[in-house]
């Protein structure tokens, strides 16, 4: 397939440049070949570069430069270049977070809380990430803020609820009181004299 539209690409670019000039069409030919190589080989070159830097990466890391250590364990969390692995992109976060990375202090804290790669625990994850806040990392006093305004929120609700399950219901009104039976006979009902015709 990929053949075969540089072939079509190739004859297209052969068939323009014959109605030129000599010299213009063999400039004009040679140009679109040169592109042509270049978009077939950028791909591979591209691919080399990304393999060559995570090389690269990877010898500091493991010389433990703190940012390459956070780098692969990004890479490893999301797949980037590498097989996604939970399990490795946790150790390249804890080899960066001990080294006091706040980046990687972080994503530590993110792991923990949500159970990738490690049981989920609260506790630990709160230690990192009030870590990564104290060490100056913005996303992590973020993460603080707005955990603190969802338990401010839940207190709240909490109370309301309380509140109208222990709140004293008002008493209920008294039955209006009876009324006394009539002892007196209605008064008889007489007809008017009628006016005379």
């Amino acid at each position: 397939m990929f053949k075969t539209s540089m072939m079509t690409l190739l004859k297209s670019a052969t068939r323009r440049a014959s109605g030129l000039a000599p010299r213009r069409s063999h400039w004009m030919l040679a140009a679109q070949c040169a592109l042509i190589v270049l978009l077939a080989t950028a791909p591979v070159a591209a691919q080399n570069l990304s393999s060559s830097l995570l090389r690269i990466e990877m010898m500091q890391a493991k010389g433990g430069d703190p940012e390459a250590q956070f780098t692969l364990g990004a890479r490893y969390e999301d797949g980037n270049g590498v097989e996604k692995n939970p399990a490795e992109s946790h150790r390249w976060y804890s080899l960066a977070a001990n080294a006091g990375h706040a980046g990687a202090q972080f994503r530590l804290g993110r792991l923990h809380e949500l159970g990738i790669g490690v049981p989920a625990s609260s506790e630990t994850a709160q230690e990192w990430i009030r870590l990564a806040a104290s060490n100056g990392h913005d996303g992590a006093r973020q993460h603080l803020a707005a955990q603190e305004r969802e338990r401010v929120a839940e207190e709240a609700r909490a109370a309301q609820r309380a509140l109208a399950t222990t709140a004293p219901r008002p008493a209920p009104r008294p039955a209006p009181a009876p009324q006394p039976a009539r002892t007196e006979a209605p008064a008889a009902v007489t007809a008017a004299p009628r006016p005379p015709a």
